[in-house]
């Protein structure tokens, strides 16, 4: 496992073509060498739940509607304190700074609530998209494929619920299940797991006789 100021090291070194092209990382800008080509998605989707904050949105754990004070607390109804997940902010911060396109797609039957805690955490501003539906995931990626161009096989789901990555999984989206949050241990495994798949599509397609 890499220590922390390694990750931010390798999240700032990548360029901006992994969006658009599955170019090969030089080794000699990685940390420690790979055998892995670092083929990066060009959507990159997060759930909420559980996932960037820990609890649920929906009178489970917290109850709305939610407060922020000049100090920056953001509170519950009952005055309980919230927070993200604490690599959370850093972690959209570094993949913001390296180009990356992030996407929310929350499974949630509390979308104001939702979309309150994004603005009140200061999260909103790294999502170029945002959809919230309490609905199969399938429809999330199909309305996060006709915003943004990207097809199925190059986006990234983080999801911390099974039923959510197996949607993922039959609808062709790479995905990663996260227990305990997102972290950027947790967000480089993902991304590794991501360029493995896209290197065994590319050797499947070099090994086809045409």
């Amino acid at each position: 496992m890499l220590p922390t100021i390694s990750v931010v090291y390798l999240l700032t070194q990548i360029p901006v073509c992994f969006l658009q092209e599955t170019t090969v990382l030089s080794p000699t800008h990685l940390v420690e060498p790979t055998q892995i080509p670092l083929y990066r998605p060009k959507l990159i989707i997060f759930e909420t739940d559980h996932l960037l904050w820990p609890f649920w949105v929906d009178y489970t754990n917290v109850i709305p509607p939610f407060k922020k004070d000049e100090h920056g607390n953001v509170t519950d109804q009952r005055g309980l304190v919230l927070k993200p997940y604490p690599d959370v902010p850093l972690i959209l911060k570094k993949l913001k700074e390296a180009n990356h396109t992030l996407a929310v797609a929350a499974r949630a039957d509390y979308r104001e609530a939702t979309e309150t805690l994004l603005r009140y955490f200061d999260l909103r501003q790294f999502f170029k998209y945002v959809v919230i539906q309490s609905c199969s995931k399938r429809f999330h990626f199909e309305e996060l494929k006709e915003l943004s161009g990207v097809d199925f096989g190059d986006m990234m789901l983080f999801d911390s619920e099974t039923r959510n990555t197996e949607a993922a999984r039959k609808a062709g989206v790479p995905t990663h299940l996260v227990r305990f949050g997102m972290t950027l241990q947790v967000l480089k495994k993902g991304l590794d797991e991501f360029a493995k798949i896209k290197n065994e599509e590319i050797q499947e397609w070099a090994n086809v006789d045409l």
